[in-house]
């Protein structure tokens, strides 16, 4: 028994000791110097890792996207410019559709006729290129890059709406389809950046006709499909409305204007516990300015960690 006992405390000792080595972390001696903190727009900036002993280490330019100041909380910024383009294919056999497509700043966000109606639509069609008619699935057209500044009201949401009307066709072959895709909504903002505020499937588009209800529509050709919306000039030979005029709307989701965050920013992943030690790195600023660069080096394990935060600022001229 005396045995027994021996063994059991030894046993517990040795795994004392081996969990205390295992938890125990070990000072950092992690470094960072750059080869120069004055460099020219587009040229490398070469920085010297010294130590070796940092498991993870990760990367703050100081660029929007990847700055330590960000990192917990959001990048706030305000919009001034907003940009649309789109490509469009028209089908008409007898008569041809009628496509436009407007913006709203005090749309409700109730997608019913009776809402998109009394909303002011400012036209928007003269600014883009409209495809011509053409054969199923051939001659999409691109309609040009649109600057829609002008168009936005105070800060104010907005939202944009393809629509096509056709009139009554007693006779003759009904095909008068109309379909739009590739859309890319950008948006610049004061800070100098790019946002992608939407592409095709981010518009979010919902149908809206004038003649039929909300639960009629999806019983229609006319659909919000996975690369393009579909909007028809006449309505299928199953509807009481077969060969009457049409009214079709595809409206967007809603936009901000005027304010916007850009959300908290992440670092670059310099190197992780797997990966060998590393030594340099190098990275290029694309434009002027004063850059605060953060190396953040730490060992941790699962009760303990080490962390140590390099700081350098670099110029970047013309």
């Amino acid at each position: 028994m005396k045995k027994i006992l021996l063994t059991i405390a030894v046993i517990s000792a040795l795994l004392s000791v081996s969990c205390q080595k295992f938890d125990s972390v070990k000072d950092l001696t992690f470094d960072v110097s750059a080869e120069s903190t004055t460099v020219k727009a587009g040229d490398p900036v070469n920085f010297k890792i010294t130590g070796g002993d940092a498991n993870q280490i990760s990367f703050y330019s100081g660029d929007v996207g990847n700055d330590y100041e960000y990192r917990n909380k959001n990048r706030i910024d305000q919009i001034k410019k907003v940009f649309l383009s789109f490509q469009t294919h028209n089908v008409g056999v007898d008569q041809d559709v009628e496509p436009d497509i407007f913006i709203s700043s005090d749309f409700n966000g109730t997608y019913d006729y009776e809402n998109v109606e009394k909303a002011t639509w400012r036209p928007l069609s003269s600014l883009f290129v409209w495809g011509p008619k053409g054969p199923w699935q051939t001659m999409w057209t691109a309609t040009g890059t649109a600057d829609l500044t002008s168009y936005l009201e105070d800060g104010k949401p907005f939202y944009i709406a393809h629509r096509v009307k056709s009139a009554s066709m007693p006779t003759g072959t009904i095909s008068r389809n109309w379909r739009a895709r590739s859309h890319s909504l950008i948006a610049e903002t004061i800070g100098g950046n790019y946002l992608n505020l939407a592409d095709y499937k981010g518009m979010a588009w919902k149908l809206v006709d004038r003649y039929l209800t909300p639960e009629e529509v999806p019983l229609q050709s006319t659909t919000v499909a996975s690369t393009s919306i579909l909007l028809l000039g006449y309505y299928n030979s199953a509807s009481p409305r077969y060969r009457l005029n049409a009214e079709v709307w595809g409206v967007s989701k809603k936009f901000e204007s005027g304010e916007i965050s850009l959300g908290s920013e992440g670092s670059v992943s310099l190197k992780e516990y797997v990966d060998p030690p590393v030594d340099s790195y190098t990275h290029y600023y694309p434009n002027p300015g004063v850059y605060k660069v953060v190396f953040l080096a730490s060992n941790a394990t699962i009760s303990s960690s080490k962390q140590v935060i390099k700081e350098l600022e670099i110029t970047v001229t013309n």
